[in-house]
């Protein structure tokens, strides 16, 4: 991600032509993102919605609001969230992209899940993953697949839940996309937790544990500390289930305050 980010800003300081800088400023912000660094993300965005002024080129201007929507939601804004993956969706319907519009509907869905609105969103999840499948946009559907599983978790699911992160977990790993499997390992240790299998949530945390610090996604790095500290703690190391929980508060609070 590190690397990513250090030539994007080359490939911006070149100063291409507007579309490539569009392009490259769309990806600087989706890895500024990963980071948790948002409003230097937001910054890049800016600057290609400036760019994008008098082009004719809606899709960009999806996947730009997909990505403001993005970052709204770690910040805890949903109505801006939740707009942002609105407008996402008519750009991504004015472009007629299917693949940008299966993108914009996991945005959405993200979006309504923020707000507890459970089975509306498994339902946008379920409707961006069959359309990214359909369109040949595999790593569009790995990314959603895990928020499918998470709603389907929690609308009572479970048991499909949990057979979705292995598959999910299996072609993350299969296709190199560490961060879909980081999703999934967290998914899939919330969902041990609700199960009481304490050991399976061990498991999948010591893996995304891994996967969270290779990306330098510390907002998930602290989300699996806790979710690990509560695994020890049920399966009798208080004392390091303690330690650990101190230190994804205070992670917490540091990166990731209304997270």
């Amino acid at each position: 991600t590190h690397d990513a980010i250090a030539t994007l800003r080359e490939v911006g300081d070149l100063r291409p032509d507007a579309l490539v800088e569009v392009r490259s400023r769309l990806a600087l912000a989706n890895a500024l993102r990963i980071l948790d660094r948002y409003d230097e993300a937001l910054a890049a965005l800016d600057r290609a919605e400036t760019l994008l002024t008098g082009l004719d080129r809606p899709e960009l201007l999806a996947r730009l609001w997909t990505l403001r929507g993005n970052i709204h939601f770690p910040r805890g804004e949903l109505d801006a969230c939740l707009a942002a993956h609105e407008h996402a969706l008519e750009w991504a319907r004015a472009a007629k992209s299917p693949v940008d519009e299966a993108r914009a509907l996991g945005g959405v869905g993200d979006a309504w899940y923020q707000r507890g609105r459970m089975r509306t969103a498994r339902d946008y999840f379920a409707k961006c993953v069959t359309e990214a499948r359909e369109n040949g946009a595999v790593g569009l559907a790995l990314s959603n697949a895990p928020m499918l599983a998470l709603t389907r978790a929690i609308c009572g699911e479970v048991r499909q839940a949990l057979a979705d992160c292995t598959e999910i977990a299996a072609d993350a790993a299969r296709l190199g996309d560490p961060r879909s499997e980081l999703l999934t390992r967290d998914v899939e240790s919330m969902i041990s937790l609700f199960r009481a299998d304490y050991e399976r949530a061990r498991r999948a945390c010591d893996r995304g544990l891994v996967l969270a610090r290779q990306l330098g996604a510390r907002r998930f790095e602290a989300e699996l500390m806790a979710l690990m500290g509560h695994a020890l703690g049920e399966l009798g190391g208080s004392a390091d289930a303690q330690v650990l929980l101190r230190q994804a508060t205070t992670l917490a609070l540091e990166v990731a305050k209304t997270y």
